[in-house]
Order: structure tokens, then C-alpha cells, then sequence
């Protein structure tokens, strides 16, 4: 699975999973990184990052870095 991006939680959780896509396949570096730009772009202010996670709790589509179970 050359160029997927992984989490690596051995530490703690004994999982070693790659990084989901939007169409849960393995996600490509260029995929995490541009995702992550495009959430973190928006949390610029106090303001924002409250209305991101309340987006984020009302159903809004999970970051590429929270989508690491293989279930």
C-alpha cells in the first residue's frame, strides 16, 4: 500500500490502519494534505472553529484524519 498514509496507534490502541478517503479507500498523501488545508483553513478564528464543530456534530463530513477505523 505504497503512498497511503497510516495511523499509527500501537501505542496504545495495537492498530496500524491507513487513512480513509471519501470513498473509504486508503487515503494518497496529496488527498490527507489537501483535506487537512481545507479544514484547517476554516478554524482561523475562536468563532469559527466553534461553528466547525458544531458542523462537525451535526452530521458534517469527518476529516481524512479522524477516518482511520477499518470498520
Amino acid at each position: 500500500m505504497r503512498g497511503a498514509v497510516w495511523f499509527d496507534g500501537r501505542s496504545a490502541t495495537e492498530r496500524l490502519n491507513p487513512l480513509l478517503n471519501d470513498d473509504g479507500e486508503a487515503a494518497t498523501f496529496a488527498e490527507w494534505y489537501l483535506d487537512r488545508l481545507a479544514h484547517e483553513e476554516v478554524l482561523a478564528t475562536p468563532e469559527q472553529r466553534a461553528a466547525a464543530h458544531a458542523n462537525r456534530d451535526a452530521g458534517a463530513r469527518k476529516p481524512i484524519w479522524f477516518r482511520w477505523f477499518d470498520s
